[in-house]
């Protein structure tokens, strides 16, 4: 069964947080109503975890209608929850969660449906799937800042050195396959090309960069370790959710994305929603801190967007509960 996440209007939060108690009878309480089976003996460390979520959904955060439900019902002896809904924000589901836009296939392969031009430059493309998707029908570009940091091999974990990204957790197979052709993956750009190929990429239709989005006339090829001059050449320029990772130099990163377009060329960028901070994306309320994630709002891309003289239209989409889809053209 998936379980529903309510975001609460500030109104509503109001009443609602003297529902929240943290003392022991309390959690027990709640612990007991929510557990999924019967319980014979109350784990001391899910208390503890319960006692944290509280202190979050006190502050704002997403709470499940069920944790909602039954702390009325503890507090006030009426479970309904009637008389709260107006100040019901947003609800997504666990599984709507679970979907994980940025590495998730059928939303890539929707942001790429727009996506024209025969030169694409796809800007902090990590493994993911929009050059597997792109180099079907075009040049892709492919830049990532981490590309030559080099994979770690630890006995329990396969990482890239200097960033949050593991490679095969939770997949062992993979991780044993990577192990016994270590010599062959020393480096990010590495597994990358192994991601793509085994997904069907045609890999001479990627080129792989390295440097910084913020400064696109430093950027090398990896073919060759060569230095390229990055000019108005490009058709078109993607970065799905690439704003979001890059962080604070957001601003910086669209400026470089906007004057390496060609005239009437398309910038299209995908972001998470405003609200998805406050919801357990990727199994967690503090994603986007622990994986160092932007949360940048829609009004001020679009204000960006507009002083760089660029034409944005917001996107209809399959995940509109998740992330908003942009599209920029290039007017001068």
């Amino acid at each position: 069964m998936h379980e529903l996440y309510v975001l609460l209007s500030d109104e509503v939060m109001a009443r609602v947080r003297d529902y929240l108690r943290d003392d022991r009878e309390f959690l027990e309480e709640l612990y007991l109503a929510l557990a999924p089976e019967p319980v014979l003996e109350i784990d001391d460390d899910a208390l503890e975890l319960l006692r944290d979520n509280l202190a979050l959904w006190r502050r704002g955060y997403a709470i499940p209608l069920a944790a909602l439900e039954e702390a009325k019902r503890f507090v006030t002896g009426n479970a309904s929850l009637r008389s709260l809904q107006r100040g019901f924000l947003v609800m997504l589901s666990s599984e709507e969660l679970e979907a994980e836009p940025d590495a998730n296939y059928a939303f890539a392969r929707e942001f790429c449906g727009s996506v024209e031009g025969e030169k694409v430059l796809d800007v902090a493309s990590g493994f993911g799937w929009v050059p597997v998707l792109l180099s079907e029908r075009a040049h892709v570009y492919a830049l990532d800042s981490a590309y030559k940091n080099p994979i770690i091999y630890e006995e329990d974990r396969i990482y890239i050195d200097g960033t949050t990204i593991e490679l095969f957790p939770g997949f062992p197979e993979g991780q044993a396959f990577i192990r016994a052709n270590r010599e062959k993956f020393t480096c990010y750009a590495d597994f990358a090309r192994l991601f793509w190929e085994k997904h069907g990429a045609n890999l001479e239709n990627i080129t792989l960069l390295q440097g910084d989005a913020s400064n696109l006339s430093s950027v090398r090829s990896l073919d060759g370790d060569s230095p390229l001059t990055l000019t108005e050449a490009f058709d078109s320029v993607t970065i799905f959710f690439g704003l979001n990772h890059i962080g604070k130099a957001w601003r910086r990163v669209l400026s470089e994305a906007s004057r390496v377009l060609r005239r009437h060329g398309k910038l299209h960028v995908a972001i998470y929603r405003e609200y998805l901070a406050k919801f357990p994306l990727k199994g967690a309320y503090n994603w986007a801190e622990q994986l160092g994630i932007e949360i940048i709002p829609l009004e001020e891309l679009l204000k960006e967007a507009d002083a760089l003289g660029l034409k944005a239209k917001v996107k209809r989409h399959s995940g509109e509960k998740l992330y908003h889809m942009v599209e920029m053209e290039k007017r001068e």
